[in-house]
C-alpha cells in the first residue's frame, strides 16, 4: 500500500519470530471531539523549525506522475477533493496562539489543479520547461498557517500527455502517506469515471487521534521503558560524524543539496543477500553494516551513529492513514577491536533488533532526553542517514491511460549525507543525497564507487577484518602503489608550525585571527606564540613531550597550540565540556607535565605534580621572553598532537598524530579547493576533533 522499507518488512518478521516488541497496547480510539486536536511530537518539531525559517523547502514531499492517454481533469480534481475530505491531516493548518502551535482542521471543499499548457513549445523547450516547473514546485515553500498544505500542478505537453507534480508538506504527510494517496486516487478515479460512489471504507481514526494517543502513552510506563533503553544506549560522549568533507561546516546549518545516482548489479546484491542469510540477517542489516564499514574507513571513528527512517505503521488502524507517522531510529554501533565483517554484521543485527524493539520513542523526545551538544550547524544526534526501500513507487492503473511514477531530484539535504538504496529487477539503485556546502560532486561520485567496491570485497571475503577490505578503484590503488597519489607539491619535511611561519613571512601585517573585539595579525600571533614557547622550553617542553591545553575557543587557544608545536611538543586537547573524570584520565594517561589553561578554568584541574599555566593572567612570566622563532629540532615525523577516542567502548585511547600526515591531508584539501586571499574560516568544531586542525 505504501512506501515500505526493507527495514520495516524484514525486521518486523524477525521481531515477531524472536519475541521482540513492547507489551501490547490498546488500539487507538477516536479522540474526544470536544477536545482541541493536539500536534504529534513530530509535527511540533516541524512547526518549531518553520518558526526559525518559514522559507525553508526542505520538508516538502514531492512526486511527479506522467499520464499518457485520455485524462479526465475534472474527475482527477474530484478524486483529490474526496481524499482531502477523507483525511483531516490534508485540511489542517497550523496557527500560532500565545507562542504555541494550534491546529485548525478546515471543512472540506473543492480542489482545483493548476494547469499549465506547454503544447505550443517545441520538444526541447517543453522538456526544459517541465524540468524547471517540477523543480520550482518542489522547492516552493508552504505557509503553514495560511494555505492548504497540498498542491498539484498539471503540465500539459500534448493533447494526450501530461506531467503532474504533487507536493505536500511533511507536517501532514510522509513517504508511506504518498503511497496511500496514490492508491486512493487510482481507486476513486475508476469509480468516479464510471459514475459510481467512492469505494473506500471509512477510516477508523484520523491523524489527530493518533497524536492524542501518542501523547497519552508517552506519559506512562511505556514511555519509561523506552526512555530507559535509549538513555542507556546513547549514554556517554556522543560522537559527531567526522567525514572528510571538502569544506568545513558553515557557522549555521544549511540544507542545500544534490543527488548522485549509482548502481549495484543484481549478482552482487544476491551475494550480499546470501551472506546475510548465513548470519540470519536481512539484506537491510547487511547493507547497513557495509555502509558503516565505509563510513568507519572514511572517518576513522569506531563509535558511529547513523539514522534510519521507519514507517511506524505497525498498528492496523494506521496503515491507511495519511499523516506524519514516520519516525527516525538512531543506530549506534561499536566498530572497535578490528572486527571482521561477519563479526560486525552480528553486532549490527543485534543493535538493529534492539532498536526496533524500542522504535516507538519519538525522535524529538529522544533528543530532549539525551540532550546532545546542540551546535547550530549540525543535526542533533544524526548527521548521516541510511535507507533501503523495496517498494519505492506503487503500481498505478487508470482506465484509458498509461501512468508512470517519476522521481524529482532533490535540491535540499536535511543531513550531511544520506544513502538511499532501492531494490529493483536489476539489483539496487543507490542515491547519495549530500549537502553541497560540504561536499563536491566528484567526492560523492568517488564514494559511490568505493561503496560498490567495498561490497564486492565483503562478498569475496566476509571473514577479513573491516580495516583490511579493499575499496579503492584499480586506478587509485595503482596510484598509491606508484607513490603518485600525493597532495600536489607535498613537502615531506614541513611541520604545521613551519607552514604557519612561512605565511607570517609572506603577510606579516595581514589579519590572522579575530575573536570578539580582538584582532591579531600574523606577526602578532607568531610573536605571542614564540614568547610562550620559549617559556615552555624552561618547563620541560621539547620534542614529543605532551602538553595539555584546557581552554575555551579563543585567540588564546590558537596562541597556545602554536606555542606547543613550536617547541616540538605535542598538544593534548582537553575540551572543557568533557566530564572531570575523562579529563583526569587523559592527563594521567598522556603524562603531560604542563597544562595551559585560562584563569576561569584553572580550578577544575588537579595539579598532581604537573604545572598549570593560565595564559590570560596579567603580566605573565613569558612576556619578556624572546619573540623570535624557535628552533626546537623537531621534524615532520615528530608528533603534532595526541587526540583521544570517545571511550564509549571502554577507556579512551590516545592516538599519536605526526606532522607529516596532517600536512599531507591539508595540502591535498587545499589543492582540491584552493583558498583565496580574503577567505575566512570559523573555528566551530571542538578542538578535541581532528576537523578543528583543518579549520585552524
Amino acid at each position: 500500500m505504501g512506501f515500505q522499507s526493507e527495514a520495516d518488512e524484514l525486521l518486523a518478521l524477525l521481531l515477531e519470530e524472536e519475541g521482540y516488541g513492547l507489551e501490547a497496547i490498546e488500539s487507538i480510539s477516536p479522540r474526544d471531539p470536544s477536545a482541541e486536536p493536539e500536534l504529534s511530537f513530530a509535527q511540533q518539531r516541524l512547526w518549531f523549525l518553520y518558526q526559525l525559517d518559514a522559507s525553508d523547502p526542505s520538508y516538502n514531499i514531492s512526486a511527479a506522475v506522467q499520464f499518457a492517454g485520455e485524462l479526465n481533469i475534472q474527475v482527477l480534481e474530484r478524486c483529490f477533493a474526496a481524499i482531502i475530505d477523507r483525511h483531516e491531516a490534508l485540511r489542517t493548518r497550523f496557527l500560532t496562539v500565545n507562542g504555541q502551535p494550534v491546529q485548525q482542521i478546515d471543512n472540506a471543499g473543492e480542489f482545483a489543479l493548476q494547469v499549465v499548457d506547454l503544447t505550443e513549445l517545441d520538444e526541447q523547450a517543453r522538456e526544459a520547461e517541465v524540468d524547471r516547473l517540477l523543480t520550482e514546485e518542489s522547492v516552493k515553500p508552504f505557509q503553514l498557517d495560511g494555505e492548504p498544505l497540498i498542491r498539484a500542478v498539471l503540465i500539459k505537453t500534448s493533447p494526450r500527455d501530461y506531467t503532474m507534480c504533487l507536493t505536500i508538506h511533511h507536517i501532514v504527510s510522509d513517504g508511506w502517506s504518498m503511497g496511500v494517496f496514490t492508491g486512493e486516487v487510482a481507486a476513486l478515479y475508476e469509480a468516479f469515471l464510471s459514475g459510481k460512489d467512492a469505494p473506500l471504507p471509512a477510516l477508523p481514526i484520523q491523524y489527530a487521534d493518533f497524536a492524542a494517543w501518542q501523547r497519552e502513552i508517552m506519559r506512562g510506563e511505556t514511555y519509561e521503558k523506552l526512555r530507559n533503553y535509549w538513555v542507556d544506549q546513547l549514554g556517554g560522549e556522543l560522537p559527531v560524524l567526522q567525514l572528510p568533507a571538502d569544506r568545513p561546516h558553515p557557522t549555521v546549518k544549511t540544507m542545500r543539496g544534490k543527488m548522485h545516482k549509482f548502481r549495484i548489479d543484481k549478482g552482487l546484491k544476491q551475494q550480499i543477500l546470501s551472506l546475510g542469510q548465513q548470519e540470519e540477517a536481512s539484506l537491510y542489516m547487511t547493507l547497513l553494516a557495509s555502509y558503516k564499514s565505509l563510513v568507519h574507513r572514511y572517518s576513522g571513528q569506531e563509535d558511529l551513529i547513523l539514522g534510519t527512517p521507519i514507517a511506524n505503521r505497525g498498528r492496523p488502524e494506521l496503515e491507511g492513514l495519511i499523516g506524519f507517522l514516520a519516525n527516525t531510529l538512531v543506530l549506534r554501533t561499536d566498530l572497535s577491536g578490528r572486527p571482521t565483517f561477519r563479526e560486525l554484521l552480528r553486532r549490527v543485527r543485534q543493535m538493529a533488533l534492539d532498536a526496533y524493539e524500542h522504535q516507538d520513542m519519538p525522535f524529538v523526545k529522544l533528543v530532549e532526553e539525551v540532550q546532545p551538544d546542540r551546535d547550530v550547524n549540525v543535526s542533533p544526534l544524526i548527521q548521516a542517514m541510511f535507507v533501503l526501500q523495496n517498494a519505492p513507487m506503487p503500481e498505478v492503473s487508470l482506465s484509458g491511460m498509461t501512468v508512470k511514477m517519476m522521481g524529482i531530484e532533490s535540491k535540499t539535504a536535511k543531513f550531511d549525507l544520506s544513502l538511499f538504496l532501492t531494490e529493483d529487477e536489476h539489483g539496487l539503485e543507490g542515491v547519495f543525497e549530500y549537502n553541497t556546502d560540504l561536499f563536491d560532486a566528484q567526492t560523492i561520485e568517488r564514494m559511490g564507487v568505493h561503496y560498490c567496491n567495498l561490497l564486492a570485497a565483503i562478498a569475496a571475503d566476509p571473514d577479513r577484518r573491516i580495516d583490511e577490505l579493499a575499496f579503492l578503484s584499480e586506478a587509485e590503488r595503482l596510484a598509491v602503489l606508484a607513490g603518485s597519489y600525493q597532495a600536489g607539491d607535498y613537502d615531506r619535511e614541513a611541520t604545521l608550525h613551519s607552514l604557519f611561519e612561512r605565511q607570517v613571512a609572506k603577510t606579516p601585517d595581514a589579519t590572522a585571527v579575530v575573536y570578539e573585539d580582538q584582532v591579531l595579525t600574523y606577526r602578532e600571533l607568531n610573536e605571542r606564540a614564540n614568547r610562550l614557547g620559549h617559556h615552555l622550553l624552561t618547563l620541560g617542553a621539547g620534542p614529543d613531550v605532551p602538553i595539555g591545553i584546557f581552554m575555551e575557543r579563543s585567540h588564546e587557544l590558537l596562541v597556545s597550540i602554536l606555542a606547543v608545536l613550536k617547541t616540538g611538543s605535542a598538544y593534548v586537547p582537553l575540551d572543557p565540556t568533557y566530564p572531570n573524570e575523562r579529563l583526569q584520565f587523559m592527563l594521567e594517561d598522556a603524562q603531560a607535565p604542563v597544562v595551559l589553561t585560562q584563569s576561569a578554568l584553572a580550578e577544575r584541574l588537579s595539579a598532581a605534580g604537573r604545572q598549570v599555566l593560565a595564559i590570560d593572567q596579567a603580566n605573565p612570566a613569558w612576556s619578556d621572553c624572546q619573540a623570535s622563532d624557535i628552533n626546537a629540532g623537531t621534524g615532520s615525523t615528530g608528533l603534532a598532537y595526541i587526540i583521544y577516542t570517545s571511550g564509549t567502548t571502554g577507556k579512551p585511547k590516545g592516538v599519536l598524530v605526526p606532522h607529516r600526515g596532517v600536512v599531507s591531508l591539508l595540502t591535498d584539501m587545499h589543492n582540491r579547493k584552493p583558498l583565496q586571499v580574503g577567505d575566512r574560516s570559523s573555528v566551530w568544531t571542538s578542538f578535541g576533533f581532528d576537523v578543528s586542525v583543518y579549520e585552524m
